[in-house]
């Protein structure tokens, strides 16, 4: 039997039927690792892929976040705006926690050396992957093709 199977060319689909706005989605975490470059300002920040488990129309459609960022250090020569603003830049990774309902001892901060990211990552892989939450979607526009983005992670 040939793998090749006789189509209309005209039928065939172009572009992925987008999730609608605002919908609830269920996922579950199937890859989360640190990003291989790093931000504007040198800091480190992780990718995390999602697959749909509900609605079931589109189960197996992955979803990326693409810019999670983790929080700076924090030391006690800090003034409390220091501190707040390293801290806030691990707001996504928190939400993401929170969503999966994961309180985990340690979070990654940044400085990260080489070494550093291979710890990061596995403790990202040991933790994340194969956890589920719940999130809300966008509809995003880029070059003319509709895609969905993660909007918000629902906190319990």
């Amino acid at each position: 039997m040939s793998p090749m199977i006789p189509v209309d060319p005209n039928q065939l689909p172009v572009e992925f039927e987008v999730i609608p706005e605002d919908s609830t989605v269920h996922g579950l975490i199937r890859e989360f690792k640190v990003a291989d470059k790093t931000d504007k300002g040198g800091n480190n920040y992780g990718v995390l892929t999602w697959e749909v488990v509900i609605p079931s129309e589109f189960e197996g459609r992955q979803l990326t976040d693409n810019y999670v960022g983790f929080q700076g250090v924090v030391d006690i020569t800090m003034t409390d705006a220091q501190r707040r603003r390293a801290m806030e830049r691990g707001i996504r990774f928190n939400q993401i926690c929170a969503c999966i309902k994961l309180s985990p001892d340690t979070v990654p901060c940044n400085p990260m050396t080489e070494d550093e990211i291979d710890e990061v990552n596995q403790f990202l892989n040991d933790q994340f992957v194969g956890q589920e939450g719940d999130f809300i979607v966008s509809v995003d526009t880029y070059k003319g093709r509709k895609n969905n983005k993660i909007k918000m992670y629902l906190l319990p």
